[in-house]
């Protein structure tokens, strides 16, 4: 590279025949040129990978000069995350769920998870609730999904308080036996602002994590810009988009009724759960996209947000500091908070922005 550079360079100054300052122009412009192909050469490739981790599909695109270490670091940590915050056996959520009521130690980090998922719980009056095991688990939407009967609800609906939870330093106690942790609704955000503090640590350039559709941008796109972050459409096929969103070192994250789902009876039931009624959700919306530099955050809220619906959840992003949400309803409209209007393209025209 270095050598064709220079050969330009050589070109330029042979075979000009301007005298003066326009001489001293072309010469510099060759120079910039040299300097800006030389930059280019150097600079690190983006290096890809895909792995399955959190029951999903993780990829990541990774910049910087030690990428490879960055994306091995984040895959092993994905591993890790998926055993410690699962409810198989051996589990600390396992532990804490067979253990109750009495209390169970576990590690600082699943504590601090435990607590910010009650902290959300209680900011959002119950609308995201960790302890929605006892329904998520009749519904077992994601193995072998069918419809509980109302008294088998009726049952597990006393279970499902996050009040009932208390955390003690390391220590996390279910105030009834029967009582579950379901960490589903936040592990993925978790386990993406770990991967953010390992591309810190790394000192990598930029990187798009997706783990699922929870999606986080970091660092500085090439070429300078926001980077461009699709939001599929939620009746449409899994590479279709409704809009586009322009943004930078903040997570995006989408709950939908198309993520998990299954037919009853000509009914349709998905897995976002109302932990009032026990039954999936039920209102206008399609799905609604958080935008949050807190991945664990954004993922708790954007359940909380579609559970309240769009009146409710609209007000609570538009107050909630930090925040920023899109909103899909079932006739094609799509509402966004205030912040993010500018930063919006709708790319289908089966869509409405609404203000």
């Amino acid at each position: 590279m270095l050598i064709q550079v220079l050969g330009l360079l050589r070109h330029c100054l042979q075979n000009t025949i301007i005298k003066g300052m326009k001489k001293r122009i072309v010469i510099g412009f060759a120079f910039a040129l040299a300097i800006a192909v030389l930059l280019g050469a150097c600079a690190p490739a983006e290096k890809t990978s895909e792995s399955y981790a959190l029951d999903t599909i993780c990829s990541q695109q990774v910049r910087g000069s030690q990428a490879d270490t960055a994306i091995s670091a984040v895959n092993s940590m994905l591993l890790r995350i998926t055993q410690e915050l699962s409810t198989n056996e051996g589990s600390y959520y396992y532990e804490i769920n067979a253990g109750a009521p009495q209390p169970v130690e576990v590690s600082k980090e699943a504590a601090q998870l435990v607590s910010e998922a009650l902290r959300i719980a209680a900011e959002t009056g119950g609308a995201f609730d960790p302890t929605i095991g006892p329904v998520s688990t009749l519904w077992n939407i994601s193995e072998n999904p069918r419809v509980p009967s109302a008294h088998e609800i009726d049952d597990a609906l006393p279970l499902v308080n996050y009040k009932n939870v208390t955390v003690e330093g390391n220590t996390v106690a279910l105030a009834k036996s029967g009582m579950m942790l379901d960490l589903g609704g936040i592990a993925k955000g978790l386990a993406a602002d770990l991967a953010v503090k390992l591309y810190k640590q790394y000192g990598i350039d930029s990187a798009i994590l997706n783990l699922g559709g929870n999606v986080y941008v970091y660092g500085v796109r090439e070429g300078g810009g926001a980077f461009r972050i699709g939001l599929r459409d939620p009746l449409g096929a899994a590479n279709d988009y409704a809009a586009v969103i322009s943004v930078q070192n903040t997570s995006v994250v989408t709950s939908g009724v198309y993520e998990r789902n299954f037919e009853s009876e000509g009914s349709t039931y998905h897995h976002l759960f109302d932990p009032k009624t026990g039954y999936p959700a039920d209102n206008s919306l399609l799905a609604v996209t958080v935008v949050c530099e807190s991945s664990t955050e954004a993922d708790a809220l954007s359940t909380a947000l579609f559970v309240m619906g769009l009146e409710d959840g609209l007000s609570f992003a538009e107050q909630t500091q930090g925040i920023e949400a899109v909103f899909f309803t079932d006739n094609g409209e799509i509402y966004v908070t205030s912040g993010l209007g500018a930063n919006i393209e709708i790319t289908n025209e089966a869509y409405t922005l609404k203000s």
